[in-house]
């Protein structure tokens, strides 16, 4: 309640963040899986070795564009953004590949 004693009323909308997280699949790299994390606002590309971890967040219209490569079993996902340099993440599935792709576009337009 406000000062005036009326209802404060939000946006429910901006309060929800949702997070899905895809994890790389263990056939590739089975100690340290990669992982791509979309939340409200950008997505986080987790890129793990045995001894270091990189973590980069992308805001939505950071991104020009999105690419999956698929090999015979996996595909490897790459992302463009507009200033940095291309992100590429292995070892995925081509199932979860195809839907990172797409839910990446669908925030482009």
């Amino acid at each position: 309640i406000g000062p005036d004693g009326t209802p404060i009323v939000s946006d429910p909308t901006k309060e929800i963040n949702v997070r899905k997280i895809f994890r790389a699949s263990r056939l590739g790299d089975p100690v340290t899986p990669d992982e791509v994390i979309f939340d409200a606002k950008g997505v986080t590309f987790n890129v793990k070795t045995l001894f270091k971890s990189t973590e980069s967040f992308v805001l939505y219209s950071d991104i020009s564009g999105v690419e999956v490569v698929e090999s015979l079993i996996l595909a490897t996902i790459k992302v463009k953004p507009k200033i940095r340099s291309e992100i590429k993440i292995d070892n995925f599935s081509k199932e979860d590949a195809k839907i990172i792709k797409t839910l990446i576009k669908e925030r482009l337009a």
